[in-house]
């Protein structure tokens, strides 16, 4: 990997610049105060935050009487606004929402203009397979699993405890957040589960504060200052949790950006880099796997920019992990090691492989220029309907499958693709 020189190594990595912010904060549109205008106006003059997302929660916006085609003014104002302050290269307004459940977890959703309307019905606050079927049924959205653990009496939200689902829900949801230093535990978990989520801290605000609560940000590595660059790093997996509001982290290794899947090898190159425009001291700077520490350099003096091998032995993800001299800690976005016959290749798109009709009502043919083997359809849940040898074409009966989306994977010795279809 080549790099360009930069007046501090907090501004840039090459080819990507770091911008900081938050993705998480409320107005009075649900708990919070003020409106999403305040929010970022606030968030871009007085904190000087890069980008900030605003994702109230979905169960406070008005839907009485309910009307399927119309959204909520809420939703609407929040979408106008972050539009009307987004300049290119200045500052980012984003619109999103937040899905809350006290026994799964609360997660916020981005990148869409849509949002769940039943909220009269509030089937989403307890049905988490519901809530993930929405997500996988309105793309381009991904989602962000929010600060993991207790918050409160009766209250522990993981997930499940991180229930891994199916790649295809695995490809939707991009985002882990910090809010304590003690989600580090759940970071791994979800890693261990199989989860390809990058780490961002968030201030959560629901006061006048956006972005001056603490000196906690997000961190995103982009081409430009632009939601869809940032959206782009998200998907790409270059974030960081940064507890110091202009300090970074950075790792790639045998050249591959942070947040790559890499196929599974005895030994590895990697590049780390630390910085902080107030260029203090760190005490320590390492390595983390699913086996523990396997890597640690002590006493930092200042920016620290190095490269080296490592042996590797049965590790599916590293990420890296600083903390500066006053205890704010760092965290990168991992690395992970898979067999290729494991990892997603081209989840939504193979020139090679043709699934159609799509959407369909009975029949569907699988065609694939590559010498696959086996074509199998799993529902969102990842529960498996059928599955069979094939060699360039097979036809898929789906006349007795109820209504809904459907995965259809395909399998070669080389590689795994997997195709969404609609039975209608």
């Amino acid at each position: 990997m080549f790099f360009i020189l930069c007046f501090n190594l907090a501004i840039c990595q090459s080819p990507y610049h770091v911008y900081f912010g938050n993705l998480h904060s409320h107005t009075s549109h649900s708990d919070g105060v003020a409106t999403p205008a305040d929010a970022f106006a606030f968030a871009r003059d007085s904190a000087g935050l890069d980008f900030l997302a605003v994702t109230d929660h979905i169960g406070s916006f008005h839907l009485v009487p309910y009307v399927p085609m119309n959204t909520p003014w809420q939703w609407d104002n929040c979408m106008s606004m972050a539009d009307s302050f987004t300049v290119v290269g200045s500052f980012v307004g984003i619109a999103g929402w937040e899905w809350t459940s006290e026994k799964y977890g609360h997660i916020n959703v981005f990148n869409t203009s849509d949002m769940i309307r039943d909220s009269l019905v509030l089937w989403y606050h307890y049905i988490i397979s519901e809530f993930y079927n929405w997500l996988l049924n309105h793309p381009p959205a991904f989602a962000m699993f929010n600060h993991p653990g207790g918050l409160g009496i009766g209250s522990y939200m993981d997930y499940n405890n991180f229930e891994y689902i199916s790649s295809a829900l695995d490809s939707a949801i991009h985002l882990f957040e910090f809010q304590m230093v003690t989600q580090e535990p759940f970071y791994n978990l979800a890693l261990s589960k199989g989860w390809h989520v990058s780490p961002v801290w968030n201030q959560d605000n629901h006061q006048y504060n956006w972005g001056t609560y603490n000196d906690c940000r997000a961190g995103i590595w982009a081409d430009t200052l632009s939601r869809q660059s940032l959206f782009d790093a998200i998907i790409k997996g270059r974030t960081f949790s940064t507890m110091d509001k202009n300090a970074s982290i950075w790792m790639d290794v045998d050249g591959n950006d942070m947040g790559s899947v890499l196929t599974v090898r005895q030994s590895a190159t990697f590049h780390l880099s630390i910085a902080d425009v107030d260029n203090e001291n760190w005490l320590w700077l390492g390595l983390i796997s699913e086996n523990g520490t396997i890597l640690g350099i002590d006493s930092i003096t200042g920016n620290f920019d190095t490269t080296f091998t490592i042996d590797l032995t049965n590790e599916k993800w590293i990420y890296a992990k600083a903390m500066q001299a006053d205890s704010n800690c760092l965290w990168s976005a991992p690395i992970y090691f898979e067999n290729p016959n494991n990892s997603i290749v081209n989840f939504n798109y193979d020139a090679n492989v043709l699934v159609y009709p799509n959407p369909t009502h009975d029949m569907v043919l699988v065609s694939a220029n590559d010498a696959y083997n086996t074509v199998s359809v799993f529902d969102y849940m990842g529960v498996k309907y059928f599955s069979s040898q094939f060699s360039k074409e097979i036809k898929i009966d789906l006349r007795e499958f109820a209504p809904g989306i459907y995965f259809i994977e395909i399998l070669s010795p080389q590689k795994r693709v997997v195709k969404k279809i609609i039975k209608e």
